[in-house]
């Protein structure tokens, strides 16, 4: 019974008490910017940089694809400082293929794709065979379907992160 009263009056104390200071919100930090500043895991650092730049060149290669092959309309957005995004890193969508780069919660990164009718799947496929993209890629399915899902991020997005490539 004694536990009970002490427990009771330090609690209508605590109630009592007015704060001394508002709440501290906890802003938590972009998992890409707290992966590269890990200085003790320099493999995985190296690692999740390889990932990156085999990424955008992925990217590289598909917009000169499209450049050759007449033309199409891309979404592409730089997530690295969006305050929505917290693993989102990068996204780039075709008509025919979508590419999406993430900083998963363990810290490393990770790369999504999809293909829809892509005429250009054999040679991303070929590109995603080495290192490091061979163990980071995973294939999204899209359960709504890949042309429905593109057109929504056409309509949603603002159109700054459009654009129309064209030969």
């Amino acid at each position: 019974m004694k536990e009970i009263s002490q427990y009771l009056e330090v609690n209508a104390v605590a109630a009592a008490t007015p704060p001394t200071m508002q709440p501290v919100r906890f802003k938590e930090t972009k998992r890409w910017v707290v992966a590269k500043g890990r200085f003790d895991k320099k493999y995985h650092r190296m690692q999740n940089d390889s990932t990156e730049l085999a990424y955008h060149a992925v990217i590289a290669k598909v917009k000169e694809i499209i450049l050759q092959s007449g033309g199409d309309t891309i979404f592409e957005r730089d997530l690295k400082y969006d305050p929505f995004a917290y693993t989102g890193m990068h996204s780039f969508m075709t008509s025919t293929f979508g590419w999406r780069l993430d900083c998963k919660l363990d810290y490393n990164y990770e790369v999504y794709y999809t293909f829809h009718n892509c005429p250009y799947e054999a040679t991303i496929r070929e590109m995603m065979k080495g290192y490091p993209l061979d163990r980071t890629t995973h294939e999204r399915i899209i359960p709504h379907g890949y042309e429905a899902h593109y057109k929504g991020v056409l309509a949603i997005q603002s159109p700054i992160y459009i654009q129309a490539l064209k030969a």
